[in-house]
């Protein structure tokens, strides 16, 4: 519920509004909120959430606000997790020319998955040319 009212680009992002969505939906006492970074830049709208939010964890001893640094929270899976679910993504008949393919975490971190599985599909297709 809470990205409706935080993360939304067309959402305009109101420090007190924050403040009060936080208070109304919280369950318990203590509130956990962990996003990824969606490649925010500073002068953007979600920098601006996330400079706020940071804050307000700083300030709110009922409140921790984390961000994960990466693109998506998918981006944090070990390389093996993102190797064993190629066979799902490029087809059973070339997985084992995707998994000659070398990469590390650090090429994916602020990419979306979805691009760099469409890369290995490439990578791939010019190996079996």
């Amino acid at each position: 519920m809470i990205t409706h009212y935080l993360f939304e680009d067309h959402i305009e992002f109101i420090e007190e509004l924050v403040q009060e969505k936080i208070n109304s939906f919280a369950l318990s006492s203590k509130i956990y909120l962990l996003a990824d970074n969606d490649n925010a830049n500073g002068k953007s709208k979600k920098g601006n959430r996330e400079r706020v939010l940071s804050k307000l964890s700083r300030d709110k001893a009922n409140f921790l606000y984390q961000n994960t640094n990466v693109k998506e929270i998918e981006n944090l899976l070990p390389v093996k997790i993102i190797k064993d679910f190629m066979s799902e993504i490029v087809g059973e008949n070339v997985i084992q020319k995707a998994q000659t393919i070398q990469f590390t975490m650090k090429d994916y971190e602020n990419k979306g998955l979805g691009e760099i599985y469409l890369n290995i599909k490439k990578e791939i297709i010019l190996k079996i040319k």
